[in-house]
């Protein structure tokens, strides 16, 4: 349910296959694109007003039981399960409209989202709140794109290790993050 992260990932392997050549000019326009990918996904929008969600309302109570992690082949079970549901299974309309559970930071792990169509997660600092929100649509997508984008990955990763390494010098000097931050630095008026 953390499509604002998975999507910046496919950014960044696209950059990558970009080569070496593009880095410098791609940083300024992927700061821009990070930014507005945040305000597309519920699960990168930030609120430090609990009451800023719609209460949590379950379908049923939420056990209070803790949900262990996954351990031998129950973790390929759990994921496999975990992807079918994400991918094939249609959330619930009332988990689009209202949070399913409200879960602490150290209990949001892939094991436990899984469970529902939507948590309110707590930060890891105790000072706001996302909504994650399940999306079959969505993560259809992504994993079309970064199965695609991983694939061309490993075909041309020769050559573009090739590349990057050539151009280590240059992309990773001084003069040239001085140039780029000189360049698209935000000026102050």
């Amino acid at each position: 349910m953390q499509y604002f992260a998975e999507e910046a990932r496919v950014l960044a392997l696209r950059d990558v296959l970009a080569g070496p050549e593009a880095l410098h000019e791609l940083l300024p326009q992927r700061i821009r694109d990070v930014r507005k990918l945040m305000t597309q996904h519920s699960d990168a929008v930030y609120e430090q007003d609990l009451d800023a969600y719609p209460q949590v309302a379950a379908p049923k109570p939420v056990r209070a039981k803790r949900v262990s992690a996954p351990h031998g082949l129950k973790v390929l079970t759990s994921a496999a399960t975990a992807v079918a549901r994400h991918l094939a299974v249609a959330p619930k309309q009332q988990a689009e409209e209202h949070p399913q559970v409200h879960l602490p930071y150290q209990d949001a792990r892939w094991w436990r989202l899984t469970r529902y169509d939507s948590a309110l997660v707590t930060a890891s600092d105790g000072t706001g709140y996302t909504w994650y929100k399940r999306s079959p649509k969505d993560a259809r997508a992504l994993l079309a794109e970064s199965v695609r984008l991983h694939a061309q990955l490993a075909l041309r990763w020769p050559e573009l290790s090739r590349r990057y390494r050539a151009a280590m010098p240059d992309i990773t000097s001084m003069a040239a993050w001085e140039a780029t931050f000189r360049e698209h630095s935000e000026t102050e008026a």
